[in-house]
């Protein structure tokens, strides 16, 4: 511990920021995220330079960044952060933050219902899926998970709580409609 204090203490000397000394390694990277983001990994200043030199731990290094950039409004670093397009070009998260916290965060933060959808379809579980997609208001995960469990009543109830004329309610609406679907009720 005193060690990794010493080279915290070396790092700052060498960054020669007055508003960094004795602050902490998570407040060190902060600035690092906010002033030299796009530093290679190589430059002292880098925040993946600061991160390997203090050990800061990958749930660490997300939960700054996310509330770095989320507050600056920066939510293409954000997504780009957490949303990753695999080998058939769907997009998965990936974070080392836990989905609840991570769905609860990007809402305090006035994340997109887009990324909120993104985040919630990753849950393997229908049934958080839904109960999450319900209490942050991403109807289309609402409307698309009762429809996976073949609702019909649970999904005509949630359209009479939408918005009439809403996108939603049509959405709810084509969903019932749609023939393909074998309703158990």
């Amino acid at each position: 511990m005193v060690s990794d204090y010493i080279k915290l203490l070396e790092w700052q000397k060498c960054a020669n920021k007055t508003e960094l000394n004795n602050k902490s390694t998570l407040h060190c990277l902060s600035y690092c995220c906010t002033h030299h983001w796009h530093e290679g990994a190589g430059n002292m200043m880098s925040p993946l330079t600061l991160c390997q030199r203090q050990q800061v731990t990958p749930l660490q290094y997300d939960w700054v960044v996310l509330n770095v950039h989320a507050n600056s409004n920066k939510w293409d670093i954000v997504e780009s952060l957490f949303t990753k397009k695999d080998w058939l070009g769907r997009t998965t998260v990936s974070s080392h933050i836990p989905m609840e916290t991570l769905l609860w965060r990007l809402s305090e933060l006035s994340a997109s219902k887009q990324m909120l959808a993104t985040c919630l379809n990753k849950i393997q579980n229908s049934e958080d899926r839904l109960r999450l997609a319900q209490k942050y208001k991403v109807h289309s995960v609402v409307i698309e998970t009762l429809a996976k469990q073949k609702d019909r009543l649970a999904l005509t109830n949630y359209k009479m709580t939408l918005n009439p004329q809403s996108e939603e309610y049509f959405l709810t609406e084509n969903t019932l409609r749609d023939a393909s679907i074998k309703w158990k009720n």
